[in-house]
């Protein structure tokens, strides 16, 4: 998988727009690709827009995500794997996520969502403590930090600032 991260340390910087356009601009050239776009923010600006932005209520579509069961949503994933965060058992991802064209039909549909949350901002100390964990025989750092991968998607992500 190839994997582009957004990240710096301070808000407002664009970053948002910047992986948006980057991520549509993508899909467009290779539509024979899947890509991934993961919201790790916890204020998940770029799944807002991703569903319909300000103008086609983006934010109230996000929040219809977080009401279901399981939250499709960075934080229903990571509830999930918290719940058992050394095991390497298999976790149904498709649940959590969600294909943004069929909420705005401006996206292209190759793109998918796995939509920002902010319980991501609580699950994150629980990750941290879990990754620096001494257990006997597992290395808890490699445990915790291949959460996110797949191996067949371009993956996208937003980090917080």
């Amino acid at each position: 998988m190839i994997k582009y991260v957004f990240w710096n340390n301070k808000g407002g910087t664009g970053k948002t727009s910047l992986i948006f356009q980057t991520i549509c601009s993508y899909a467009n050239k290779h539509k024979d690709k899947k890509i991934l776009a993961i919201d790790l923010c916890p204020q998940a600006n770029l799944s807002d827009l991703f569903l319909g932005g300000l103008i086609n209520e983006g934010a109230k579509k996000l929040e219809h995500l977080h009401s279901l069961d399981p939250r499709k949503s960075v934080a229903g994933y990571f509830q999930d794997r918290i719940a058992s965060p050394f095991s390497y058992a298999k976790i149904e991802t498709s649940k959590y996520i969600c294909n943004p064209s069929e909420y705005n039909n401006s996206i292209p549909s190759n793109i998918d969502l796995l939509a920002g949350d902010h319980m991501v901002e609580i699950q994150s100390n629980a990750i941290a403590t879990l990754s620096n964990t001494n257990l006997p025989g597992v290395n808890a750092w490699v445990s915790v930090t291949i959460y996110m991968q797949h191996e067949e998607l371009t993956s996208q992500s937003s980090c917080t600032p």
